[in-house]
């Protein structure tokens, strides 16, 4: 589990792997502030596994059948929990101090 603390000064958010995808319109109501984070995580070695079976198979003359058929059998192996919550708004000059992230106090 990563937790950590996010500052949002318009309130959304846009949840993004490295290749480009992901999820925008996470709009919460309560809208620019700080947040808290927790992330969980499970399948992270599963899909390192199954990633390098299919660049295996990619070897192969006849690569596309087993390829389809490794990506339909791993699909959803990875899978990820967010949470995310209001804890206030933010300092309007900046000057915000560290006391809410977690651990701290």
């Amino acid at each position: 589990m990563l937790t950590c603390v996010l500052d949002s000064p318009t309130g959304q958010f846009l949840l993004a792997d490295t290749t480009g995808s992901g999820f925008a319109g996470i709009d919460p109501s309560e809208g620019p502030g700080r947040y808290g984070v927790n992330v969980f995580h499970q399948g992270r070695e599963q899909a390192k596994v199954a990633f390098q079976t299919i660049l295996d198979a990619m070897d192969q003359d006849a690569w596309q059948q087993p390829v389809n058929e490794l990506q339909q059998q791993n699909a959803g192996v990875e899978k990820y929990l967010v949470q995310l919550w209001w804890q206030k708004p933010l300092d309007p000059d900046g000057q915000d101090d560290e006391t809410d992230a977690p651990g701290a106090g």
